[in-house]
């Protein structure tokens, strides 16, 4: 599969909402002065690992509602299976799993064994689509996208997997706007300029959820604390003069559910 060019240059939107899957949710953030086409020069795509529509209200998350004032909020249509994986895997390509092959937890009877989640593609990344296009990107620990369009120690197409907490990944994703140098595969690797499209993953409120339930009380804690790290990378594209030409989205690959 491949993208043609009207929907590369219409940005990523339609790759993330094509990916959402059921309890799941899309966030949108346009760009308050667009360029001479009419599109975002910039897009940061935030991926909340886990992150349940129900837990919006737990907590003050000022920056994320400061971006949906801005712009839009709403629920996804859906992939199947609710896994992260596959759900990444439709993200990221903006294609259903019969088309990009990446499913989990079925009986491969060829090989006569069970699958898991994998990491199989079989069809064009975004960040393969922009690179064909000569854009420039970068994926912070934003794993489906490793080896399809994002590769250690390419500054012009960076991965890296600063591993750690949410804001570790944010960390990274301001280094990166600022064009100083970061560990990307045991390099460290400075971007020539702020990437066309940038994506930082998170798994925090996944892991909560696995651990302590969709209901644990330290969720909301957890939810302001992601919400002050998105803020971090909001102001960052204010200081170094980008946040007007950039669109933001927000979104997550399932919901959860204590059972």
């Amino acid at each position: 599969m491949r993208f043609s060019r009207r929907e590369v240059l219409a940005g990523a939107g339609a790759t993330v909402l094509a990916a959402a899957v059921p309890a799941s949710w899309l966030l949108l953030r346009h760009p308050e002065d667009r360029s001479p086409t009419g599109r975002p020069e910039h897009v940061i795509l935030v991926d909340w690992d886990g992150f349940d529509p129900d837990y919006l209200g737990l907590a003050p998350t000022p920056n994320l509602d400061a971006l949906a004032r801005r712009g839009s909020l709403s629920i996804a249509e859906s992939t199947f299976p609710t896994k992260s994986n596959p759900a990444r895997a439709s993200m990221s390509t903006g294609a259903y799993p019969k088309t990009h092959g990446n499913a989990a937890y079925y009986f491969d009877e060829e090989a006569n064994r069970a699958v898991g989640q994998t990491r199989f593609l079989d069809a064009e990344t975004i960040c393969q689509a922009l690179a064909a296009e000569g854009k420039t990107t970068a994926a912070v620990q934003w794993y489906m996208v490793q080896d399809h369009g994002a590769s250690y120690g390419d500054p012009e197409h960076l991965y890296v997997e600063p591993g750690g907490l949410f804001e570790q990944r944010v960390d990274a994703a301001i280094e990166i706007l600022n064009l100083r140098p970061v560990n990307s595969g045991g390099k460290m690797v400075a971007v020539p300029k702020i990437p066309d499209f940038l994506a930082v993953y998170g798994a925090d409120l996944d892991a909560f959820g696995h651990a302590e339930g969709a209901e644990g009380p330290n969720l909301g804690p957890l939810l302001a604390e992601l919400d002050r790290q998105l803020g971090r990378l909001v102001q960052t594209t204010k200081e170094v003069g980008v946040y007007e030409q950039t669109a933001f989205l927000l979104t997550s690959d399932h919901g959860m559910t204590t059972w």
